[in-house]
């Protein structure tokens, strides 16, 4: 049985592509969705629905997840909800989410209706991540202490100059970083604090007391583990 997938929005790195001819999943309707962003294959098919709001999405007893694109990102975590809320699972562009607040809104969503939710993060099931993924596993590293991650995006023109509308440069590369740990390390980074870890935050305060810090924690651990 093939997953049924409702596409909305275009807001970043839709999956339409991804979906043609996968033997799991398959396009059945769109929301708020350029056609011409479709292959020529899924343009030609007469059983793909296609709706003008994302309020009629859910309603398709044929889509069991949402691809999430929002027009605005600062929107997204408010129209994931309707979604979850609906039984639909949701895969989300990164950021889900732009404020702690929305954050919790989304995992509340996620605790009481028992759907999954996931932001995007195609990069774990891709090279070179997959191979240092397992390399962790395989235990030959040791005890993982310390992850370092970086990531760039060219400024040009074309970029929305509304932070509101694609959550700006800084908020959009600084996802990739906590990302990326836990995709190689299986660990997630939960931020230092003097309530969660007062031993480490003091041994913050002795080396630099200016610098954030995150610690790795196995996923039973982490008290601010994302959803």
């Amino acid at each position: 049985m093939r997953i049924g997938v409702g596409l909305y929005g275009v807001n970043g790195h839709q999956i339409q592509h991804d979906l043609e001819g996968h033997p799991d999943a398959e396009l059945v309707a769109t929301a708020a969705f350029d056609q011409a962003w479709l292959t020529d294959a899924q343009q030609g098919d007469r059983t793909i629905r296609h709706y003008e709001t994302l309020g009629e999405l859910p309603q398709d007893d044929r889509v069991q997840l949402v691809s999430l694109w929002s027009p605005r990102r600062r929107d997204q975590a408010e129209e994931s909800i309707p979604c979850l809320e609906a039984g639909k699972h949701v895969y989300a562009e990164k950021p889900c989410a732009m404020t702690e607040e929305d954050l919790d809104a989304i995992r509340g969503a996620v605790e009481r209706t028992g759907m999954q939710f996931h932001e995007m993060a195609g990069t774990a099931l891709e090279q070179p991540c997959l191979a240092m993924r397992k390399l962790v596993q395989s235990g030959i590293l040791g005890t993982v202490v310390q992850a370092f991650a970086q990531k760039s995006y060219p400024y040009h023109d074309d970029r929305p100059q509304d932070e509101e509308a694609d959550d700006g440069l800084l908020m959009h590369a600084g996802v990739h970083a906590p990302d990326s740990v836990h995709v190689a390390t299986t660990l997630s980074s939960c931020p230092s604090s003097d309530t969660m870890f007062p031993e480490r935050q003091a041994l913050q305060a002795e080396t630099d007391n200016t610098a954030p810090t995150a610690w790795l924690l196995g996923e039973d651990s982490c008290p601010s583990r994302p959803p």
